[in-house]
C-alpha cells in the first residue's frame, strides 16, 4: 500500500513540475510577443518631437528657391508636428523640401513590420518619410555629400493613419532610385519630405502629424 501511495505521490509531483514549466513557458512568450508588439514612439506622444535636433535640408543647397518648416503645434494635451512650406521646382526644373532627424545612435528596426505615422491633418498632397543608413558627411565646402535614402510615399488624408512597411521603403539617390537595399539593423537618420517628383506637384504644403513610431 505505501508502494502505491509514494508512486501516486511521485506521479503528482511530476505532473506539479509539468505544468509549474508549461506554465512559466507560456508566461515568458506571451511576454515577449506583447513586449515586441508593443509600437515604438520615435517622435510625439510623450516623448515630443525633439524639435530642435531637426534641420531642414530644402533645394536651396543646390541653388533652389523651395523652403520648409517643422513646427510645434498643441493638439488637446500634446505637442504634434506642423510640416508646411512652399515646393518651387521654378529654378531647377525640380525642387524638393525637407526636415531632416539624425539618431545619435544607430536604430535597430529589425524587431518591427514598418513605420506608422498619425495625421491629424494634410493638404493630400504626395509626401515621403526617408530613412538613412549612413551619417551625413561634409564635402568641404559647408554643404554635406549627397547620401543614399530609402524613400517610401504616402498620400494622406486629414484624421488617417499611415503604416508604411519596409517593403514600401525603396533606395534613391538625388531623386533617382537605386537598387540599394534597407539596413533595418543599421537606421541613422529620416527625414519628411515633399518633392516635385519631376514636374508633378508644386506650391504650398500643409501636414499635421501626431506622432511617428515603429509597429510590429
Amino acid at each position: 500500500m505505501n508502494n502505491c501511495f509514494n508512486r501516486l505521490d511521485s506521479w503528482v509531483v511530476k505532473w506539479f513540475v509539468f505544468f509549474h514549466c508549461l506554465d512559466f513557458t507560456l508566461a515568458s512568450i506571451t511576454q515577449k510577443t506583447l513586449l515586441v508588439s508593443v509600437p515604438l514612439p520615435l517622435f510625439g506622444g510623450q516623448i515630443g518631437w525633439k524639435f530642435k535636433h531637426w534641420e531642414t535640408v530644402d533645394d536651396r543647397i543646390r541653388g533652389g528657391v523651395s523652403i520648409s518648416n517643422l513646427v510645434p503645434i498643441q493638439h488637446d494635451t500634446l505637442q504634434t508636428a506642423r510640416f508646411y512650406g512652399t515646393l518651387d521646382p521654378s529654378i531647377l526644373n525640380a525642387g524638393f523640401a525637407s526636415q531632416r532627424f539624425i539618431f545619435q545612435q544607430p536604430l535597430d528596426a529589425s524587431a518591427y513590420s514598418g513605420v506608422r505615422l498619425t495625421i491629424l491633418s494634410s493638404d493630400q498632397k504626395t509626401f515621403s518619410l526617408n530613412l538613412l543608413n549612413s551619417y551625413p558627411k561634409d564635402r568641404g565646402d559647408g554643404r554635406k555629400e549627397s547620401m543614399i535614402n530609402f524613400k517610401a510615399v504616402f498620400e494622406p488624408s486629414p484624421n488617417s493613419i499611415i503604416e508604411l512597411r519596409w517593403k514600401d521603403f525603396k533606395g534613391s539617390n538625388r531623386g533617382r532610385p537605386t537598387n540599394d537595399q534597407l539596413n533595418l539593423s543599421n537606421i541613422t537618420g529620416c527625414s519628411l519630405m515633399l518633392q516635385s517628383f519631376f514636374g508633378k506637384q508644386s506650391g504650398d504644403f500643409d501636414l499635421t502629424i501626431q506622432k511617428i513610431e515603429l509597429f510590429k
